[in-house]
């Protein structure tokens, strides 16, 4: 079995990753694969200054993220 590498993102970098001023960090994250924990994901969907809009983008996204 090949192991394939992977970045496990923090919240931040989601969240960062939301904002329309980092696209250089979704241009980089869509060229990699990446792994995102249970704890990452409430903590991204439970953020406070986090829009619906967004929500529902993440909720979407963490389907296809390992």
């Amino acid at each position: 079995m090949v192991a394939s590498k992977a970045i496990l993102l923090d919240s931040n970098i989601i969240i960062y990753s939301l904002q329309s001023q980092h696209e250089k960090l979704q241009k980089w994250l869509g060229k990699h694969s990446q792994i995102v924990s249970a704890i990452t994901q409430l903590e991204v969907l439970g953020y406070y200054r986090i829009t619906n809009d967004e929500k529902v983008l993440q909720t979407v996204i963490f389907r296809f993220v390992k």
